[in-house]
């Protein structure tokens, strides 16, 4: 992945990335408001689901998925372009709706294999994404499809994804009638849901706030210096995927509980801050002789995003630990007010002339 970036990166312009961030980022804030937080819910939960439990959460996300599907069919060539203040190809955000509406099939079979850690096959389903993802995309973009490239790769990764877990673990869809079964879920899906909205309303500010504000071009140098800082933290990313199931295994034990969010903690800033050290040591040579000199401008935003990034494991590695026993209240709560001061920052330092960079500040400050 970090090979393939670097080649797309090289073959497209900052103004390209800075168009398909918007169309990305709205599409997946769809497919979240689409999401109740019933799959978490699944994974979380101490008895094993009932056959009828699986067809009603099913069920439900397809009502819910469809609903998101035509919301970004309908409407969302109309709120990309007004982000980007320019008219784009609409057909850009609606192909974004197939990877909606297919991502149901994903929800159940992907939650069984979570809850029982079966993560071989989940990894399966990334790196064949992956593949999908850079092969098509760099082959576009060598074909001087431009933005066409990005979008492409995007919707067919997600698409191919879906249906390697499907394959993996194989359920049948059927819907039901019986929906009152999903109440049990309703609770603690919901609040994680909500924490999950918020946190992604607080990294909004690249994708919707950036475009509004400072166009494409920045757009795309802050999505490159984001992207890059983000790079150190791989190894957090992949613990934070695992902790909501395996802790939630041992949410009966609280000193297991301790010992493993200690251990968690303490090894992720082993792996994770000499990284950072050598991303702020080399930021210069890292964009001029890796990714070519057009992202030099976005050197000073790195800097700033890294200072963000080296904090995200202690809240990025906390939050599922929370979740996965039960404290989802708290995590929302501090979401919420997370994503407020991000937002207000961001706009108060804009309307101060700070500029371009005043959404790594924001991001920083908040975090």
């Amino acid at each position: 992945a970090f090979t393939g970036n670097v080649v797309l990166f090289r073959l497209l312009t900052p103004a390209d990335f800075g168009i398909i961030v918007p169309i990305a980022f709205l599409a997946g804030l769809i497919k979240q408001f689409a999401d109740i937080g019933l799959q978490p819910s699944l994974i979380q939960r101490g008895p094993e689901p009932q056959a009828q439990e699986l067809r009603a959460v099913f069920t439900g996300q397809l009502l819910l998925v469809s609903v998101g599907a035509i919301a970004v069919f309908a409407a969302g060539p109309l709120i990309v372009s007004g982000l980007l203040n320019m008219e784009i190809d609409p057909w850009m955000t609606r192909v974004f709706a197939l990877s909606i509406l297919l991502s149901v099939f994903r929800v159940v079979p992907a939650a069984l294999l979570e809850r029982h850690l079966k993560f071989g096959h989940l990894a399966a389903a990334d790196i064949m994404g992956s593949l999908f993802y850079f092969s098509v995309g760099i082959g576009f973009a060598i074909g001087a499809a431009g933005v066409w490239s990005l979008v492409i790769a995007h919707v067919g990764a997600s698409i191919v994804s879906t249906l390697v877990v499907v394959v993996a673990r194989p359920w049948w869809p059927i819907p039901t009638t019986s929906l009152g079964v999903l109440r049990s879920h309703v609770d603690f899906g919901a609040r994680f849901q909500g924490t999950r909205i918020a946190l992604t309303l607080k990294d909004s500010l690249i994708p919707l706030f950036a475009p509004r504000a400072f166009g494409a071009s920045a757009t795309g140098l802050l999505n490159w210096a984001n992207r890059v800082s983000a790079q150190p933290l791989v190894m957090t990313q992949l613990v934070a995927r695992v902790s909501l199931p395996a802790f939630a295994r041992i949410q009966a034990n609280p000193d297991q509980v301790r010992r493993g969010a200690e251990l968690t903690l303490k090894w992720n800033a082993i792996v994770t801050l000499p990284v950072f050290a050598a991303l702020v040591a080399f930021g210069p040579e890292i964009a001029s002789l890796i990714y070519g000199d057009h992202w030099l401008p976005a050197v000073p935003a790195l800097y700033i995003l890294a200072i963000n990034s080296v904090l995200v494991p202690i809240n990025g590695l906390i939050t599922p630990i929370l979740n996965a026993i039960g404290k989802t209240r708290i995590v929302l709560g501090v979401a919420v007010g997370w994503a407020a001061i991000a937002w207000v920052l961001a706009a108060g330092l804009t309307a101060a002339g700070v500029g371009v960079i005043s959404v790594p500040i924001a991001l920083a400050i908040s975090q």
